[in-house]
């Protein structure tokens, strides 16, 4: 599942409601937890934006599509409630997660994360 920034308050409710913990990612995580929380590399958010470009390009119908998309989210971001201010507090906290499990497999795309995260910083 992925999550935005801005739902990340929403998660740790999730969580806290259902009486489970979520684990954080870190450098040596294993793929096998299911409640791992970490980010995607750009690398690949970016392969896959491009993919989902070329779409657009090729077929008439998705942008129509992508308007409606636009402004069933715009509806969603109105009428959406809060998070509880303690999970906004704790999604403040986390500036830098680690690349989630899934995606640690490729060494060299983890050294890359790990040198923008430094340009970053």
């Amino acid at each position: 599942t992925l999550v935005a920034g801005d739902e990340v308050g929403f998660l740790f409710d999730l969580y806290l409601y259902l009486g489970k913990n979520l684990v954080l990612a870190t450098a040596g995580s294993s793929g096998t937890s299911t409640d791992c929380f970490g980010v995607l590399p750009q690398s690949y958010i970016d392969t896959q934006n491009e993919r989902i470009n070329s779409f657009h390009k090729l077929n008439c119908l998705l942008p129509v599509a992508l308007k409606t998309c636009k402004n069933g989210f715009k509806h969603y971001l109105r009428s959406r409630g809060y998070p509880a201010a303690e999970s906004v507090v704790r999604a403040k906290e986390l500036h830098i997660l680690a690349t989630h499990p899934l995606f640690q497999t490729d060494s060299g795309v983890v050294e890359q994360e790990a040198w923008l995260q430094q340009l970053h910083s």
